[in-house]
């Protein structure tokens, strides 16, 4: 499956494993063109539910509550 992830800032797109870390605890990735975290993970996110498993992150790249 191809885990994409968007750039909502710079248009940027690409698999997940292009994008960087992010050191705030409410986001997981980082854009590696313009570093913001304001990212579309909803690609990702289904491909997690696809597999039966959960990207804690959800579709706006931001931490959500269990």
């Amino acid at each position: 499956m191809s885990e994409t992830v968007k750039c909502n800032h710079c248009q940027y797109e690409g698999e997940a494993d292009t994008f960087g870390p992010s050191m705030s605890y409410h986001h997981d990735l980082t854009c590696p063109k313009c570093g913001t975290t304001n990212l579309d993970t909803s690609v990702l996110n289904a491909d997690w539910k696809a597999k039966g498993e959960v990207y804690g992150y959800g579709d706006d790249n931001f931490i959500i509550s269990f």
